[in-house]
């Protein structure tokens, strides 16, 4: 019987090529100019989300994106009494709220806030919660953190993004 044999050529240096691999190094210098080819509109994606994300730290802050300029203006709203009502159907009632809320020249409002809750009410990260506050607003929200110190462990600090406007 005849037997098969394959011949194998003699492995170049680990320490001539760079990379430990199978490829060419011409092939993988290809790669690499394709993928930073391919991550640069995926880079230019994000600048418009950073934009959105970051809110201005001070009211009235402009700023300017390629050739639009954007302005937004931030309300800080001072602590106010609030009902707020839980998916699970529990209200709290008499809440001390301290809400922000941020317009934009394009019309849109956001709003976010904070109260302070007792631990054993037991609020979720991305809990759905209903606010109505003392001068007639309502709103929903999603819980988006909660914060727990153990100097004060009977209370935990719970910060929310509002859903829509502001009514």
């Amino acid at each position: 019987m005849h037997e098969h044999v394959t011949l194998l050529p003699p492995e170049a240096c680990p320490h001539e090529r760079g990379l430990s691999s199978s490829l060419p190094a011409d092939l993988l210098e290809q790669v690499r100019g394709r993928v930073r080819l391919l991550t640069m509109p995926i880079l230019f994606a994000f600048d418009p989300l950073l934009y959105f994300v970051a809110a201005p730290a001070s009211p009235g802050l402009k700023r300017n994106s390629h050739r639009f300029t954007y302005t937004r203006k931030q309300v800080l709203m001072q602590s106010q009494k609030a009902l707020i009502e839980r998916s699970n159907r529990q209200a709290l009632k008499q809440v001390d709220v301290r809400v922000t809320i941020t317009d934009s020249t394009s019309g849109r409002q956001s709003w976010r806030g904070e109260f302070m809750s007792r631990t054993a009410d037991g609020f979720l990260p991305s809990e759905r919660i209903w606010l109505t506050l003392d001068n007639g607003q309502k709103g929903m929200a999603n819980v988006s953190e909660t914060h727990f110190n153990s100097r004060t462990p009977d209370a935990t600090l719970i910060q929310f993004m509002g859903k829509g406007p502001l009514a």
